[in-house]
């Protein structure tokens, strides 16, 4: 009887591990089902939804907020008494016309092609690269119609 009994409760306990073993089993070939054309990770629609926004995004960091192209030289006509007022860091190369420089309190605009400071009222000289170097309102007052400038970075006209 005892031998009997140790067989019933042998064989219970296999019956029972073997299912338990099965149940694991199936849980491991659904994982490994996991990311299939059938049970993608993700839906191709969501990824296309997010990678648009990421363009949007994007864009709007490289789209200029003003009427100046940060990474283009602009060619633009100025009329006798315009100014020309850069923001920091903008680029300005007179091509023609006369214009005198706007400073501020703080100092002058850099003409990087001479290594000077040009001061209030200063000339303008032709085809040298200016750089405002602080936005505090400095930039050109045009003295004569039909100037041209060539002009890279954000900039406002008055």
């Amino acid at each position: 009887m005892k031998t009997k009994n140790k067989l019933i409760i042998f064989t219970m306990t296999g019956i029972m591990v073997g299912s338990g073993l099965c149940m694991s089993l199936g849980n491991i070939t659904s994982l490994a089902s996991a990311g299939s054309e059938s049970d993608p990770l993700i839906t191709l629609s969501y990824l296309e939804q997010r990678i648009s926004e990421v363009k949007r995004y994007v864009d709007d960091k490289t789209s200029s907020s003003n009427n100046s192209n940060p990474n283009k030289l602009e060619v633009i006509e100025l009329k006798n008494g315009q100014k020309l007022i850069g923001r920091e860091g903008t680029e300005i190369i007179l091509r023609s016309g006369k214009a005198t420089a706007k400073v501020s309190d703080l100092g002058g605009i850099s003409d990087v092609t001479d290594g000077v400071d040009l001061k209030e009222g200063e000339s303008i000289p032709k085809n040298h690269q200016l750089i405002i170097p602080r936005d505090d309102g400095r930039g050109l007052i045009i003295i004569q119609d039909s100037t041209f400038v060539l002009v890279r970075g954000e900039y406002i006209i008055e």
